[in-house]
């Protein structure tokens, strides 16, 4: 029977996807929001070609994705991390129980 995937394992799989597709889609908009802009209720992403800094005018879905994909990767990003140091107690206190009986 195969064993469940842990907690740490399933945020570890989302957080993968996130990060690959984070910079893909900055290549494919042009930039992301965090180094946009909104001007005159036009919406730019923000992103460097050759050193340069550009700017690409994008829909305001397109931006407020941006954001979204952005932010997304800063909440899982420590989600991450405390269930990776969660697990690492759990697993500490599993072994010091059963080395203990």
């Amino acid at each position: 029977m195969k064993k469940p995937l842990t907690v740490v394992k399933k945020v570890f799989i989302v957080y993968a996807v996130i990060l690959i597709l984070f910079p893909i889609g900055n290549f494919i908009i042009g930039g992301s929001a965090d180094g946009g802009k909104i001007e005159n209720h036009k919406y730019y992403v923000g992103g460097n070609k050759n050193g340069i800094r550009v700017f690409t005018e994008v829909s305001k879905a397109t931006f407020t994705y941006s954001q979204i994909h952005m932010w997304v990767l800063f909440v899982v990003t420590p989600i991450l991390l405390i269930a990776i140091i969660r697990d690492k107690v759990l697993n500490r206190k599993k072994k010091a129980e059963s080395t203990s009986t």
